[in-house]
């Protein structure tokens, strides 16, 4: 009668099948979660283990089934060494401790602990897997053409179409590819920035970059020629949402354009007669939707409303333009104001002190002071003071928001206009 394997060789055994059962486990969930744009780059600098990488992934229903294979294969005969190891041990009533045993090293060794890994460790994992994950693809062929042919057959009979397909790259995948671009020189800060705003294009609403209603510009119908041109000079915009009584009244748009060589008596002459159809829009339109009403309707300004019907404010083209390339400049904005292309803030002291504007969005603010600010009725700073005090505050008040003391300098009507921001010690 043979005598079995002395126990030594059976740990040994048992410890490269956990092994094994580990990289097939961590070599799925990698494959899975790889970040492929950047297995793409590695590849076109001539590295062998992105190549190898990127023709696994290119047959993604292979790998699988290759990787579900070769796991079920190891975990059976993980099995059966732990149970043979735990008979010699204790005899026959060793059986249930095996399966048990067995259960708890597959479970813990060979799924839970190479996949929270994997997670982490994707890309590193997937690399250097890749021979071995290669070879075992090429190992099982056989039998996976066999499974996925007979698998493909039962989805058949259910109209499932089996496609190997890749999938659309995520926001995720992008801005890691932007990670990598940057890194190696190819893509700069700023051409970061404004492919970043395009990809969050469907995320921000016309709300986040009207003109609100208490800044706007406008021309009652009753105006004169004279008038118009001196709102015109002073204000140094083109076009005018016209109103009949109120500003909830708009009845128009008008440009300066249309007007200018018009031969037109003053005590004869009607606004109405140059004035554009209005074009009104709700203010959580996305701006991708926002863009498409520009274009069908080819107007370059829309009167943002309420489910009342009330004005709230006006966008026009150029500030959907700037919310994805910054402040672009004409030839009235001045050298300061062309100067940055976000200059929201100006330090008045070496103390970090900054003077705001109040209207500046709590997004802007947040990324030029690197905070956190946020409010769930507001979305500029003002409005945020505003709601921390519970009314609007005087001249000269000041309140403290995470780390930076706010002091209103400047307030118009209801609603601040200006004040200052100071960073302060948490102890303050």
């Amino acid at each position: 009668m043979n005598e079995p394997p002395p126990q030594w060789l059976n740990l040994l055994i048992l410890a490269v099948l956990l092994f094994l059962s580990m990289i097939f486990s961590s070599g799925e969930t990698a494959y899975l979660s790889v970040n492929k744009l950047k297995i793409k780059y590695l590849r076109e600098k001539k590295n062998r283990q992105a190549a190898r990488v990127e023709k696994i992934l290119q047959n993604k229903q292979k790998f699988l089934t290759s990787s579900l294979i070769g796991n079920s294969i190891v975990n059976i005969l993980i099995s059966v060494i732990l149970t043979a190891i735990m008979v010699e041990l204790v005899g026959s009533n060793g059986l249930g401790i095996a399966v048990t045993a067995a259960t708890i090293a597959i479970l813990i060794f060979g799924e839970i602990l190479p996949k929270s890994v994997a997670l982490v460790f994707s890309e590193s994992i997937a690399l250097k897997f890749s021979v071995f994950i290669m070879f075992f693809m090429n190992i099982f062929s056989p039998v996976v053409w066999i499974i996925s042919g007979f698998t493909a057959s039962v989805l058949k009979l259910f109209g499932i179409k089996n496609t190997d397909s890749n999938q659309a790259l995520t926001d995720e995948d992008l801005k890691d590819f932007f990670d990598v671009s940057e890194e190696d020189g190819t893509l700069r800060s700023a051409e970061r920035g404004v492919l970043e705003k395009i990809l969050n294009y469907g995320d921000i609403s016309v709300k986040n970059i009207m003109t609100p209603r208490p800044d706007i510009v406008a021309i009652k119908t009753d105006v004169s020629p004279k008038e118009i041109i001196e709102i015109s000079q002073v204000s140094r915009f083109s076009r005018f949402p016209v109103y009949e009584e109120a500003i909830d009244e708009i009845c128009g748009i008008f440009y300066i354009k249309d007007f200018l060589f018009a031969e037109e008596d003053e005590i004869y002459f009607d606004i109405k007669k140059y004035l554009r159809k209005p074009v009104f829009v709700f203010e959580n339109t996305e701006l991708s939707k926002l863009q498409e009403i520009f274009k069908t309707e080819k107007q370059n300004m829309v009167v943002v409303i309420d489910e009342y019907g009330g004005t709230l404010g006006i966008a026009t083209l150029e500030d959907l333009n700037e919310e994805i390339f910054g402040n672009i400049a004409d030839e009235y904005d001045s050298d300061e104001a062309a100067a940055d292309d976000i200059s929201i803030t100006e330090d008045i002291s070496d103390n970090s002190v900054h003077c705001i504007l109040g209207n500046i969005r709590l997004s802007d603010l947040n990324e030029e002071l690197g905070t956190s600010f946020s409010s769930e009725y507001y979305d500029t700073i003002g409005g945020l003071v505003m709601e921390k005090f519970g009314n609007v505050p005087e001249i000269n008040s000041s309140i403290k928001i995470e780390n930076y003391i706010f002091t209103v300098t400047k307030t118009e009507g209801n609603r601040i206009a200006e004040l200052t921001a100071e960073l302060c010690g948490d102890d303050e």
